[in-house]
């Protein structure tokens, strides 16, 4: 195999390739990785001038086996039959791997229950990125949760404590032992799926299994908005941090509320930085669970706008969860597993240290205080495998919560293979890659730009192998973005009859001409019960998308003052046409009349750069 000789001089590196053969027992190579697995961070760059590839052809990059110390020529180095990059045991293994369905779906059980048999090639498709990246150059990943347990076996070595915060004390750092204890189930199950450490012998594999990750316990403190002012941008001035994971929400509002959207703003226009130039930072916002109640992912605007990536959630069998919100400003989907964790195929990831129970030590709490506690001691808890005595770990998580890591997870890949896309080509190269699931639902639509959507899956799952492959071409970067706005005065108000399905049609005719990359509809009316109304709107280019579900979650709120109704579904195509609005009272008992309608669009023109 080949050996590698570094000799720095001053601020010089010098690179002498020697080839040869190596036996086990020569120590020339394993003497400079010792030196370099004290602190890999600080030798990393070296390492990733040596080797950007994957000689042996094991899903692991060479620059992570060298500073591993494993032999990048090897793809199985224990001689068990199995390639390096797949092990579940041993030095190298990751023990609960292939329960990991979301990273690589072999068709096995996820769980414990026969019924958690997962769908053989159903999967994020993440090995290909594997073979040159894992997130060891990708920058740091954010967390606004529950707050992380800092001292898991598997996510400690990950963990930037630096950019981290507690949101309680108000203070940098993710949280007391009593907090970490007590208050991070949630927020230590999404830590996991984005970034536990891989090839450590324990446990399970992040999907971005080398990238930094910073927490923050802001969902579990009183929910300032300086908590979370600080967490989302002034915490990180030197633009560090290039995305916020975000599993939260309020699935029974509606909420015009515009703070969210303005932090948003700032980090896309300030933040992420890299060579010193602002790329933006990235949102990704889970959709929410409300599917059996009625609610839709667009009722708030801190998940229906421009700057945002909402994330729906997926099963095993590429279908839509059954709790999983539906929504035209849905930009893609994520796996979160189904409802039901203790019988269906949910996700593998890290809990709370020695937190978890065995299926036999759990019951159901009809209390409301949490899902499932300990039989033993009443303490919450969450699944773990049946076989095993590692109770650091779970094979219950699901929700959007658990889609919306996911989702971060790939494009910690996509922003370490291209760093410098800026967040507007991120959200179109999502919604160009995306893998159309479930096409036989008929919520899908396809419009004229080629790029079909959905309520229920946004533009589809996120495909993180296909946005490599487009962006490390001469991807040619979107034009200058540039907004629109046109307003629609109603001289005689028009009426929305009571319950009645067909509703009423609005036609109006923009003349400004953009590329759509995300438009909404601000509608004003005196109508008293805003939920009863569903809401549809056609472009001129024909296409139609479901901008408002009726008789949603949010009951009766009010369009007095305008309500924006957002969506992604027309993403490329033209403002320049009529565009027609249907509106449906579908439910008896309030009535009200259409009143002013505005358009607003955001996009480039036609010419590309």
């Amino acid at each position: 195999m080949k050996k590698y000789l570094i000799i720095i001089i001053g601020l010089s590196i010098t690179l002498i390739l020697i080839t040869g053969c190596r036996s086990k027992s020569d120590t020339s190579v394993s003497a400079t990785t010792s030196n370099i697995q004290k602190s890999p961070e600080g030798n990393s760059t070296i390492i990733n001038f040596l080797r950007r590839g994957d000689s042996d052809n094991d899903y692991i990059p060479d620059n992570i086996e060298l500073i591993l110390g494993m032999d990048p020529h090897n793809p199985d180095e224990d001689d068990d039959g199995t390639i390096d990059g797949l092990q579940t045991s041993g030095d190298y293994g990751d023990t609960f791997f292939d329960k990991q369905w979301y990273i690589r779906s072999t068709g096995v059980k996820s769980g414990s229950a026969p019924s958690s048999t997962t769908v053989e090639g159903n999967d994020l498709h993440l090995l290909n990125l594997y073979h040159r990246y894992m997130g060891l150059h990708a920058g740091v990943v954010q967390l606004i949760d529950t707050g992380i347990d800092y001292t898991h076996e598997d996510l400690k070595d990950n963990l930037d404590l630096d950019l981290s915060r507690n949101a309680k004390q108000h203070y940098r750092s993710i949280g007391s032992p009593e907090e970490r204890q007590n208050g991070s189930y949630h927020g230590t199950m999404c830590a996991g799926i984005i970034a536990a450490r891989a090839f450590n012998g324990k446990g399970v594999r992040g999907i971005a299994p080398f990238v930094k990750l910073a927490g923050s316990n802001w969902i579990d403190s009183n929910q300032t908005t300086t908590e979370l002012e600080e967490a989302w941008t002034r915490g990180d001035p030197d633009g560090k941090i290039i995305l916020v994971s975000n599993s939260w929400g309020t699935p029974s509002v509606a909420s015009p509320n515009t703070y969210f959207e303005d932090l948003m703003e700032y980090g896309a226009k300030y933040l992420r930085k890299i060579d010193g130039i602002a790329r933006g930072k990235l949102f990704l916002k889970a959709a929410g669970n409300g599917r059996k109640n009625k609610h839709d992912a667009c009722l708030v605007y801190e998940s229906s706008n421009r700057y945002v990536i909402t994330v729906a959630s997926l099963k095993s069998d590429n279908t839509y969860a059954s709790y999983s919100s539906p929504g035209s400003c849905i930009l893609v989907s994520g796996y979160g597993g189904a409802g039901n964790i203790l019988q269906l195929a949910a996700i593998a990831t890290t809990y709370h240290t020695g937190g978890s129970a065995k299926p036999d030590n759990i019951a159901i709490n009809r209390d409301g205080g949490c899902l499932l506690v300990r039989q033993s001691d009443n303490q919450c808890t969450m699944p773990t495998w049946e076989n095993d005595d590692e109770l650091n770990y779970t094979y219950g998580m699901n929700g959007t919560s658990a889609a919306t890591p996911t989702v971060a997870g790939v494009l910690a890949l996509v922003l370490e293979a291209c760093p410098k896309l800026n967040w507007r080509d991120v959200k179109y190269l999502i919604a160009k890659h995306a893998i159309k699931v479930d096409p036989d639902n008929p919520s899908w639509v396809t419009n004229s730009a080629g790029l079909h959507h959905s309520v229920d899956y946004g533009f589809g799952l996120i495909n993180g192998e296909g946005m490599v492959a487009d962006c490390e071409k001469k991807y040619t970067p979107l034009p200058q973005s540039d907004t629109i706005e046109e307003n629609f005065n109603i001289d005689s108000n028009i009426s929305i009859p009571d319950n009645n399905l067909s509703g009423i049609s609005y036609s109006f005719d923009v003349t400004k001409e953009l590329i759509i990359e995300w438009m909404d509809v601000t509608i004003t009316s005196d109508h008293s019960y805003g939920s009863d109304l569903e809401i549809y709107l056609t472009s001129p280019a024909g296409t139609t998308t479901r901008l408002m579900l009726g008789k949603n979650s949010a009951r009766n709120y009010s369009l007095k003052r305008g309500f924006r109704y957002g969506s992604v579904a027309f993403m490329g195509e033209s403002t320049a046409g009529t565009w027609t609005l249907r509106i449906a009272d579908i439910f008896n008992g309030d009535e009200g009349s259409l009143q002013h309608v505005k358009f607003g669009a955001f996009g480039h023109h036609r010419e590309r750069q």
